[in-house]
């Protein structure tokens, strides 16, 4: 979290947690103890947790200070929702949160994040599912790289193809979700997978569209825009963009 944001982290969070946030300094790390990695958001009834000198503070920032996701909040009968590109369940809990009746299937493939996500969502019980895997356009196990996109921090890795016996996390499809979790209709998928978006839509994911009611996703470069634009064209809908968020309802 930046000094920016401070003001309205004490009124999300509190004086105190804010203080917590704005302490999350790699400087800091070691005399950070363990019960500041923990805080409470207003109106929310469970406490977030996040790792210090991590970009874990920056995701937060985005999703529960300067609402990233808003334009998904007032949709009508939102049953089931998909968060795909986890991270450590921001978006999950804020989406918990605005639809109280919903159910949420959260995909991350880095197991630090994942271990982060669980502990986020344990307290929602069976309304909200961590799944450690990543959306791919067909079953295979992948590598992760870390470190070389953007900032190389926990919000920025990506997946890639593996070579054999080399792949860390089970690639799935959103038609393998769908079966798995037997979901008949998403009413909302999010996604922010950090450029394999561009794979995903080139391929299998289209055949899933017409299931799916709204999307909202991060488009990382113009090859994933075009890929994702023809994905959807064929279905009609209505398109907007709101910040990083390129939202499709149907």
């Amino acid at each position: 979290m930046q000094l920016k944001h401070f003001p309205a982290a004490v009124t999300r969070f509190g004086v105190g947690d804010a203080l917590k946030l704005l302490a999350s300094r790699r400087v800091l790390q070691p005399w950070l103890p363990e019960w500041t990695s923990q805080i409470s958001v207003d109106k929310y009834p469970h406490r977030f947790h996040y790792r210090h000198a991590t970009t874990d503070k920056y995701v937060m920032a985005d999703v529960l200070l300067e609402d990233q996701y808003a334009c998904l909040v007032g949709m009508p009968d939102v049953q089931t929702i998909f968060d795909i590109g986890a991270n450590i369940g921001a978006t999950s809990v804020f989406l918990l949160n605005a639809y109280p009746k919903a159910r949420v299937i959260a995909l991350e493939p880095d197991a630090g994040n994942f271990a982060v996500l669980r502990r986020n969502l344990e307290p929602y019980g069976s309304r909200a599912v961590p799944v450690c895997g990543a959306l791919w356009h067909r079953r295979e196990r992948l590598a992760i790289d870390r470190g070389h996109f953007r900032d190389g921090g926990e919000w920025s890795f990506q997946v890639k193809a593996a070579a054999a016996d080399d792949g860390e996390v089970e690639g799935v499809t959103l038609a393998d979700l769908m079966r798995q979790y037997n979901v008949e209709r998403v009413d909302i998928l999010k996604v922010d997978i950090e450029g394999a978006e561009e794979q995903v839509f080139e391929s299998s994911t289209s055949g899933c569209l017409p299931s799916v009611a709204r999307i909202a996703i991060e488009l990382h470069n113009p090859a994933c825009r075009e890929v994702f634009f023809r994905s959807i064209s064929p279905f009609g809908g209505r398109v907007s963009q709101q910040g990083e968020v390129t939202l499709w309802e149907r």
